[in-house]
């Protein structure tokens, strides 16, 4: 059996990769000059930097989780310790031929804090660790059976042009960033930082010919003892500031293309300073981002629809293809709020407030795509002399324009939290959070498209005499394709010999033309 290929036409597959959960474990000692623990108050993570190529029949990634545990001493104070933890690990790849386009995600499902003693900390965090990979599938026709004496000449193809969608992804990587954040007038001045929390966020992604531009903020949260004379005891106080981020990085892309991003944050360093006056009001932030782009241009391709021999009998086997058309990508961010009993009497007192968000699930409504999912808002209450840790599930739904969508949504999406506060009201927690969310929104259409046609040259067409002519009624929803099929000949002889200029036949009558 011989085969042969008469195109090279392909479209961008995506393979089905399910997501995988992983633990990472961390210990930690307390370094000397920390106090014991007395009571937890939140454990927040974050992923750091990640990286990840394709080995053979594997995804091979790595990263840095990034953590953060807020407690409470014995004597009413409140410190934190930071801890990074190393996660690395596969993702198996069925076996795949081509020009992979690969980006894996990384998101912290939670993470969970114990105290084995006042100075041993042992932290648990889950992560979910997925992955968009695409590939090049052809949508060229094989040929089997032989070849007629006249190669493939013979044989006609209905094409029909099908979507597909080429991704580039592409990262600013390790950019450094040294900010000053100023407090406000009315705030007091820093005895100590406890911590600073930094979430990213990039809200405008760009394609230009030849590179990909971007801007974003990365929102801080610092929470720092206040430096005062009062005997009041010691007083914290949270401030929440903006650092902009942009850049450009060279990519093979063409101005015109859908972009999108999301940034990852490490090296975090910080420490107070002075002011011209000699009082530490200023915040010193010292970080390193890496923003991931991902660039997608539609285009299309001509699959063969049906196919036949002018020759020979032949018989053809469809396969179904998935047509791919970016919607739009793009960044839009909304607020939502939330609360919950609070059992503790006394504590009407919010220190501090931070979230992390997540998504669920993404559904159609009309010409919106619908993002549902929730935010977990960590804080710290006081009660004048103590503090307690509390975690409030903000749920969300919010809904973007993407525009009609023929058949299934497929979404790439990263939230970011990019403010968040906290009250004690009528003996509930009650929060208002802002998030952000970056995408890559897909419609996928099915196609049925000709995956092989053998060529049956033991079963010519049999045709009549020239003498003799063959006239044709065609029925209501046939066309010229189907009656050059049916006769084995050609839409080129019916028009010719018919004076037909469109593809419409109905009502007319057809001779078909001896060959």
């Amino acid at each position: 059996m011989k085969e042969s290929n008469i195109s090279n036409e392909s479209i961008m597959k995506k393979v089905t990769v399910p997501a995988l959960t992983k633990e990472v474990t961390s210990e930690l000692i307390l370094p000397d000059y920390l106090p014991d623990v007395s009571r937890l108050l939140g454990t927040e993570a974050s992923v750091g930097a990640q990286n990840s190529y394709v080995s053979g029949d594997v995804i091979e990634y790595d990263g840095k989780l990034d953590i953060t545990v807020v407690y409470a001493t014995s004597d009413g104070r409140i410190k934190s310790v930071p801890l990074s933890s190393e996660f690395d690990g596969t993702i198996p790849l069925p076996e795949l031929s081509g020009d992979i386009a690969a980006e894996i995600n990384v998101f912290v499902e939670s993470v969970n804090c114990r105290l084995q003693n006042p100075r041993r900390l042992s932290v648990r965090t889950k992560l979910s660790i997925g992955a968009d990979v695409y590939v090049p599938e052809s949508v060229a026709p094989r040929i089997t059976g032989g070849e007629s004496e006249r190669g493939t000449g013979d044989i006609m193809t209905k094409k029909t042009p099908v979507g597909t969608v080429f991704f580039t992804y592409a990262a600013d990587e390790n950019v450094p960033i040294s900010e000053d954040l100023e407090l406000d007038a009315q705030d007091p001045a820093i005895a100590e930082i406890i911590s600073v929390s930094l979430c990213p966020y990039i809200y405008d992604a760009r394609a230009t010919d030849g590179s990909l531009s971007y801007r974003g903020d990365v929102l801080a949260q610092v929470l720092y003892l206040a430096s005062s004379g009062d005997e009041g005891g010691a007083k914290y106080f949270s401030v929440l500031r903006k650092i902009p981020i942009s850049g450009e990085v060279m990519a093979p892309v063409s101005e015109g293309a859908f972009a999108a991003g999301y940034a990852t944050v490490s090296s975090v360093e910080y420490r107070p300073q002075a002011n011209a006056l000699g009082e530490n009001r200023v915040i010193e932030v010292d970080f390193t981002y890496t923003a991931h782009l991902c660039a997608a241009s539609n285009a299309t391709s001509d699959a063969v629809s049906d196919m036949y021999s002018t020759e020979c009998r032949t018989d053809t086997k469809t396969k179904s293809a998935k047509c791919r058309r970016v919607m739009r990508a793009s960044a839009f961010n909304f607020t939502s709020d939330g609360s919950m009993p609070l059992d503790e009497k006394g504590y009407s007192e919010v220190v501090t407030s931070r979230a992390v968000a997540s998504v669920d699930e993404v559904t159609v409504s009309g010409s919106k795509a619908v993002f549902s999912g929730k935010a977990d808002v960590y804080t710290v209450l006081t009660d004048g002399n103590s503090f307690v840790g509390k975690t409030v599930n903000v749920p969300f739904r919010a809904e973007t324009e993407i525009g009609k969508c023929a058949g299934e949504l497929e979404c790439s999406v990263h939230p970011s939290v990019i403010g968040t506060s906290a009250r004690v009201d009528g003996g509930e927690i009650k929060c208002d959070v802002e998030v952000g969310i970056s995408y890559v929104a897909q419609d996928v259409t099915d196609a049925s498209v000709v995956d092989e046609c053998a060529l049956m040259t033991d079963c010519p067409i049999k045709r009549a005499g020239t003498s003799s002519i063959v006239i044709c009624y065609p029925g209501e929803s046939e066309t010229l394709w189907d009656i050059a099929k049916r006769y084995g000949s050609t839409e080129k002889a019916l028009r010719e010999a018919n004076g037909i200029t469109s593809d419409s036949v109905s009502g007319k009558v057809i001779i078909v033309p001896s060959k």
